[in-house]
Formats: structure tokens, C-alpha cells, sequence
């Protein structure tokens, strides 16, 4: 009766605080959607939603993980506010807001470092570098690269190192820096020959050979092309090959289009050269000088000089008689001229008659070819529109046929699902009172439950995959692998213990580093143990609902899922223990119930509407709970579309 009293408390005080800190900053139809949740599913709501909108709608989803961001920090919770700091970050770089991004990356970066978690840092710091990078504040992006670097090498994580200096090398050759990005590449070829990675190297000797092109060593940038062609054409890497191929192209184009310039390279090579010749001429221009002032004071004593000069005046006068003469030439030669210029006159204008009588009928035959060359080119589009829709229907026909194909794929899919999700006939053996009600919004479901008894233990889990069609299909093969080693082959049967070992495995499986993908899932287990007639439960994510004596018990799970955006190792749950009553219902559920759209609203159904259906249907015969819950779904959707895989699962003792 406490746990009643409590929930409504703090949904009223999560709902106030959402309306204070948001009434202006998000629209009207969100704020229906937030209101009744606590703080904690407004945070979850909200992140998921700005995940969904990074790519197609970044200012959106910017927008949305701010409004993330003040619940978390107003509510205190240490590990939403982390998140969403993370993805406040992401999504302010990616709507063009980078600035503001660094302050939210500082920020987690600094609780993170407070936690020592280097992976987090290692990707928080590119992700920092990034921002750094769009607001063009270079120094400070190779920075938080080199920092990014530093805790990849604690983690030994070679492939990311690369990537990380990737970035680094960019920067030093977009900004000019030609010399730090031939040696920074020169570092990716080397890391890339550590992995083996053929494809890697060949990138990483072509980036090479760009720096070199771009500094102007043509003889290097060559031989690393050459290099980086080499392992493309054995590997059969043909997009990086045509990349290659291009890039050889551009610098033996530049080659011969800047014969007569220098590069950089070339410049610093001749500087000294220069500085050489320079000093040579200046010593050159002071012999000279001082030879100058010898033959001056030579002339000054010479007597034979003097009638020479002279001699020079003589010739001077008979020089300008003969320019007068030269002058009385070119007047008579003007006068020639004048007359031969009004012939010149007369017989351009019959050459511009016979000009204009030639363009006339080079029009009439030019548009005659263009209109010989349009008949040709209409009847080429006739023949072409043929070819194009004989090619359409082709491929039409084509398409319909991979359809069918991978229809059929999915539909063996949902079979091999069907066959590892128990029968419920197989659990009602165990527990006469089980019941059941799984709708996937896809042919595959990410949604399904698990079962299995041992010793007078009965486990029953919900468990919620993310995503949903082929995705979440894959996700609950791998979550019903995991179950079936831990429980069924290692004999691990209390609820918390599976779900720390679970998380784990699952972390461990996805192999989940650096880009914080959200690739989890939420689960409850419930272990009935006949031996002590206690009823224990554990919860990731999930909510769970007893009813008895027609009083209502509701038990939170932990707000970290198994795996999820930001996967930790070694997690603990909390377990809950009730003993086993006559009479008492449990009910495990996913999120796709409360979250279903309906018709007549537009709004969705609620977890306070979905609880209040719960309970009613407790007095219900358990074998038609499952028809109740159908029945209602589809009077609520009222023709809507299905938004997520459905499971409603519990018994009744």
C-alpha cells in the first residue's frame, strides 16, 4: 500500500518539475505526451526520441536532449545527467551548434574523468575533437584528438588509435602543416601494418601520398600512390583503387600545368639558394661601383677624352639634319597613306555586303540542320523511352523477386522464433495460472518471454530487445542463447545474479565501444521457488505489477538496462521478494502497451490508464486475460498503426 502511495507522489513531482523548467521550450504535443511520467521516463522518453532525430532532424533532437538535459539535472540523477550530456554534445555539432556542444562535452568529460571511465573519455574526447574541428579552432581539435589517443592506448584499442589519428592528420594537412601530416601518417601506416589490415594500409599510404602532393614532393607522393595501388589491386578493393587512380591523376596534371611555378617543398629547397645568389650580386654591384669611380677620375685627367667628346658634337648636329629629312619622309608617307585608307573604306563595305548575304544563308542552313538534328534527337528519345520501360519492367520484375526472397527469409525467421519461445501449454504444467500476450508490430518480434524449470524452481522473464522487426529479431536470439547458458547450463537461478551476468555477456558479445549505440535490452525475471514458497524478482528497465487481496504492489527496476548507450561491466540489480499468496496475480510487461497511440486521443494510452486496466483484469479468469488485453488494445488503436512490439506476460498463483 506504500509503493502506491509513493508512485502517484513522485510522478506529480516529476510532472511539476517538467512543467516549470520546460513550459516554453518544447511543443504543447511532447508536453501531453511527458505528463503523468516521473522524471526518470521522461528522461528515458526524451533521449530515445533525440536519438531517433540525430540524423534526419538534428536541431530537433538538439532540442530534445537539452530538455533531457534540466530534468536530469534537476531530478540528481548522476548517470541520466551523463547521457544526456553526451547527447546534447553530439547533437548541437551535428545541428550546427558545435560551440555550444564543447561546453556540454567539457561537462561530461569532467564526470567521467571523475569516474575514471576511460572508455567513455576515449569517446568523449573525439567527439569533443570533432566540435573543436567544426568551429575551426584547430590547436584545441588536435588536443582533445591526442587525448582521445592517450585512453585508446590504455585500452589498447588499435583500430580506434587509427581512426584517431585520422583526424589528427586531416587537420594538419587541411591548415597547411604539410610536415607534422606526412608525419602523422607516416604513424597511421604504421599503426594499420600492427593490425594487418591490407585495406588500412593501402587508405593510410594514399593519405600519405596526398600530404607529400600537397607539400609538392611529387617524387614521394608517387611512391606511396604507387604503394597504396599495389594492395588495392591485390585486395580488390575497387572504390579506394578509382580514389588512387584519381588522386595520381590530379598530381601528374599539376605537374605539367605548374612547369613554370614552385610548391612549397620546392621553395624551401631553393630559399638557401636564393639567399646565395643574392649575396653574390651584392658583392658584384660594389666591384662595379668602385671600377666606375676609377674611369671617372681617368676622364677627369685624360686631354685626349676631352676631343673626343668634342668630336661627339660634331656628329650630334649632322645626326639632326638627317632626322629633318626623315621627318619630311614620313609626312609623304602619311599623305599615301590617307588615300590608301578611303580605298580600304570602299572595299570593306562590299566585303561586309557579301558578309551579311553569307550569314543569311548560313541561317537558313543551320536551321535547317536544327530542325533535321531535333527529328533525329525526338525519335532517339522515342527509341530510348522504349528501351527504359522494357528495362523497368525488368527490374520491377526483378525487385519482386528479391521481395519474395527476403519475405521468405523473414518469414523462416519468425518461425525459428516461434519454435524457442515456449508454449504456454508447457508452462501452465508448472503454473496452471500462466497467461500470456505477445503481438509483434513486425513479422519478427523483439519482444518475447523465456522459460524454464529445475529443482522446483520456476523462471519466467519478460524480456524487451531494442528495436524491433529483423533487429530486435536479433537481438532476442542473442538474449535466448545467453539465458540458456546462464541459467539452464551454469545453474544461476537467482533473478539479480542473471541479469548482472547477462549485462555483462551482453556487453561483451556486441563487442560495444565509442559510439554509445543504444544496443540493449529490458528485462524482468521471476524465480518461483516452491521449496521456500517465495515468489524473487529482478528488474532492468522494467516495471512489474502484483495484485492481492485487490491491493496493488508496484516494484521499479534499476534505470540501467542490459547494455545500453553507455555499457558498463559488473552492474548489480536489486532483488524483490514477496511470499507466494492464493490469490495474487504478477503481471511483467513491456513498454509497447502504455506507449500504443490511440485513434480517438492521438495521445498514447499511459502507464497510469495501462496500470488501472491491470488491475481490473486481475479477477479475471487467467486463460482469458490474454483476450481481455486484445480486445482492449484494438478498441484503443481504433485503426491506428501498431508502434511497437507488444508482451504482457504473469500468472496467478
Amino acid at each position: 500500500m506504500k509503493n502506491i502511495l509513493i508512485k502517484p507522489f513522485m510522478v506529480l513531482i516529476g510532472t511539476l518539475l517538467f512543467t516549470s523548467l520546460f513550459s516554453q521550450e518544447i511543443p504543447d504535443s511532447l508536453k501531453e505526451k511527458l505528463s503523468g511520467k516521473s522524471s526518470s521516463e521522461q528522461i528515458t522518453y526524451l533521449n530515445k526520441l533525440a536519438n531517433e532525430k540525430l540524423k534526419s532532424a538534428p536541431a530537433t533532437a538538439y532540442s530534445l536532449s537539452k530538455a533531457s538535459y534540466q530534468i536530469a539535472v534537476s531530478s540528481g540523477n548522476k548517470n541520466a545527467e551523463l547521457n544526456t550530456l553526451l547527447l546534447c554534445g553530439k547533437s548541437a555539432r551535428l545541428s550546427g551548434k558545435a560551440s555550444e556542444g564543447i561546453d556540454y562535452l567539457n561537462k561530461a568529460i569532467s564526470m567521467l574523468t571523475s569516474a575514471n571511465h576511460t572508455q567513455g573519455l576515449a569517446s568523449a574526447y573525439n567527439e569533443l575533437g570533432l566540435a573543436y574541428k567544426e568551429t575551426g579552432k584547430n590547436n584545441d581539435a588536435i588536443s582533445a584528438f591526442e587525448n582521445s589517443f592517450k585512453n585508446y592506448e590504455t585500452l589498447k584499442d588499435k583500430k580506434n588509435q587509427l581512426l584517431i589519428k585520422n583526424n589528427i592528420g586531416f587537420i594538419y594537412n587541411k591548415s597547411g602543416q604539410y610536415q607534422k601530416a606526412i608525419e602523422t601518417f607516416t604513424k597511421i601506416v604504421e599503426l594499420a601494418e600492427s593490425l594487418n589490415d591490407k585495406k588500412e594500409i593501402a587508405t593510410a599510404q594514399n593519405q600519405l601520398g596526398v600530404a607529400y602532393a600537397s607539400y609538392g614532393n611529387t617524387k614521394e607522393a608517387l611512391v606511396h600512390f604507387n604503394k597504396a595501388k599495389e594492395i588495392a589491386t591485390a585486395q580488390n578493393l575497387s572504390s579506394l583503387l578509382a580514389s588512387i587512380n584519381k588522386n595520381i591523376e590530379n598530381l601528374q596534371n599539376n605537374i605539367a600545368g605548374k612547369e613554370n611555378s614552385k610548391t612549397t617543398y620546392e621553395e624551401e629547397a631553393s630559399k638557401q639558394q636564393e639567399e646565395y645568389v643574392s649575396s653574390l650580386q651584392n658583392e658584384y654591384m660594389s666591384v662595379k661601383q668602385e671600377n666606375l669611380k676609377s674611369i671617372e677620375e681617368i676622364e677627369k685627367l685624360s686631354f685626349e677624352n676631352q676631343a673626343k667628346e668634342l668630336k661627339l658634337h660634331v656628329l650630334q648636329g649632322e645626326y639632326e639634319k638627317q632626322l629633318l629629312e626623315n621627318e619630311l619622309k614620313e609626312q609623304n608617307l602619311k599623305l599615301l597613306e590617307s588615300e590608301n585608307n578611303l580605298n580600304k573604306v570602299e572595299l570593306t563595305r562590299k566585303q561586309e555586303t557579301l558578309v551579311y548575304q553569307r550569314r543569311i544563308l548560313i541561317t537558313v542552313i543551320i536551321a535547317l540542320l536544327a530542325l533535321l538534328i531535333l527529328v533525329v534527337f525526338i525519335y532517339r528519345l522515342y527509341v530510348a523511352k522504349k528501351k527504359t520501360l522494357k528495362i523497368v519492367r525488368e527490374q520491377k520484375n526483378e525487385i519482386q523477386k528479391q521481395r519474395d526472397i527476403i519475405q521468405e527469409s523473414i518469414d523462416y525467421a519468425r518461425h525459428i522464433q516461434q519454435a524457442i519461445i515456449p508454449k504456454p501449454a508447457l508452462i501452465q504444467e508448472q503454473i496452471p495460472g500462466f497467461f500470456t500476450f505477445l503481438r509483434p508490430r513486425d513479422v519478427v518480434s523483439g519482444d518475447f518471454y523465456w522459460f524454464h524449470n529445475e529443482n522446483n524452481k520456476t523462471i519466467i522473464s519478460a524480456i524487451d530487445c531494442t528495436g524491433h522487426g529483423v533487429a530486435g529479431g536479433l537481438m532476442s536470439m542473442i538474449a535466448n542463447s545467453l539465458l540458456n547458458k546462464i541459467i539452464k547450463e551454469n545453474k544461476v537461478f537467482d533473478p539479480e545474479k542473471v541479469l548482472e551476468i547477462l549485462n555483462n555477456n551482453i556487453v561483451e558479445t556486441l563487442a560495444q565501444s565509442g559510439d554509445y549505440f543504444d544496443s540493449g535490452m529490458d528485462i524482468s525475471v521471476c524465480m518461483i521457488d516452491k521449496n521456500t514458497e517465495q515468489i524473487h524478482i529482478a528488474l532492468a528497465g522494467h516495471r512489474c505489477l502484483v495484485i492481492r487481496n485487490n491491493e496493488l504492489q508496484e516494484f521499479d527496476g534499476s534505470d540501467d538496462a542490459i547494455g545500453g548507450m553507455i555499457p558498463k561491466m559488473n552492474l548489480t540489480y536489486q532483488r524483490h521478494s514477496i511470499p507466494m499468496e492464493k490469490g495474487l496475480s504478477l503481471f511483467m510487461y513491456s513498454d509497447g502497451f502504455p506507449d500504443q497511440d490511440g485513434m480517438s486521443t492521438g495521445k498514447k494510452l499511459g502507464t497510469k490508464a495501462f496500470t488501472e486496466m491491470i488491475i481490473k483484469l486481475s479477477n479475471e479468469d487467467p486463460t482469458i486475460i490474454p483476450e481481455k488485453l486484445e480486445k482492449n488494445l484494438t478498441e484503443w488503436m481504433a485503426g491506428k498503426k501498431q508502434v511497437d512490439d507488444i508482451l504482457v506476460t504473469g500468472f496467478r498463483i
